[in-house]
């Protein structure tokens, strides 16, 4: 075979492959201009494009004006796409999801919860954040980052306190990797020094930043690593585009159970590889139960 011959023949592979993504029904995925705006546009981008190929199907994003009245949600999707696989609802949309589904029976619909407590019923599936999963993780990779200064607390910042079982659950990770002082949770104070801090949703995050340099940060956030703090070593993104891939999988077998936040270890910020390799086994390690 010659040469010419292979060059026309070979991007054959690929341009079929091509044909079939485009022309298979798209998953859709609704959300807002503020969300792209924390997420970090070229981040969004390069996602979208990696679940579009991990799913072989187009991921649209049908982007929402804020306080958009429920018919007009539902309008812009059936307006963008006419016959989706499935449409992907953050819960703040709710509402539309719902509405959605009744008018159009055919399409799978499904609600991403996050840590929703919002006990209400709903019509629509929905799949929330394991937060519980989260904590424990986030212990375990708490105590490794505390190891090499074992006099020094492991702080939780927290907006909202915690319910017990979720404070239980962090302790478990800590345990789990040899950690056996008591955390510190709190809310308004920040210590003076600590060896590892744990910061979820926290208003304390600007000022601990600003004060503490040196101190490893494990982050509960949607935030673009690429606009973080070298500090930052971890972050625990639950957000819808971090869950879509994960709960598309789990809609096709009808399992709507809690997913684990998508974990981002920052390889570059973490020098020992030792720690490193840790750090990435722990963010999958399984709760007890």
């Amino acid at each position: 075979m010659t040469l010419q011959k292979l060059a026309i023949i070979a991007p054959l592979p690929v341009l079929i492959a091509a044909s079939l993504l485009c022309f298979r029904s798209p998953v859709v995925l609704v959300t807002d201009a503020q969300f792209t705006l924390l997420y970090g546009k070229e981040r969004f981008d390069r996602q979208r494009i990696e679940l579009s190929l991990a799913l072989w199907r187009r991921v649209r994003v049908i982007f929402i004006a804020e306080n958009i009245n429920t018919d007009l949600v539902v309008f812009a999707v059936e307006s963008a796409v006419s016959s989706p696989l499935c449409v992907l609802f953050p819960y703040r949309y709710a509402d539309s999801a719902e509405l959605y589904a009744q008018q159009f029976p055919a399409v799978k619909v499904l609600i991403l919860g996050g840590r929703s407590n919002d006990q209400q019923e709903r019509t629509v599936p929905v799949i929330t954040s394991d937060f519980l999963t989260d904590l424990y993780r986030a212990g375990l990779c708490a105590a490794l980052l505390a190891a090499e200064n074992p006099d020094k607390p492991i702080v939780v910042f927290q907006d909202t306190t915690l319910l017990p079982e979720q404070q239980q659950a962090f302790s478990a990770g800590l345990l789990q990797q040899g950690y056996t002082a008591e955390p510190l949770f709190i809310q308004n104070t920040v210590p003076e020094d600590s060896a590892c801090a744990v910061i979820i949703e926290s208003n304390q995050l600007t000022s601990f930043l600003t004060q503490d340099y040196s101190t490893p940060v494990i982050l509960f956030s949607w935030i673009d690593p690429a606009l973080s703090s070298r500090q930052i070593k971890l972050i625990f993104d639950d957000s819808d585009l971090g869950l879509a891939m994960q709960a598309v999988r789990k809609m096709r077998k009808q399992n709507y159970t809690a997913l684990p936040s998508y974990n981002i270890v920052l390889s570059d910020r973490i020098s020992q590889k030792r720690l490193l390799t840790m750090l990435k086994n722990a963010v999958h390690s399984i709760r007890p139960q």
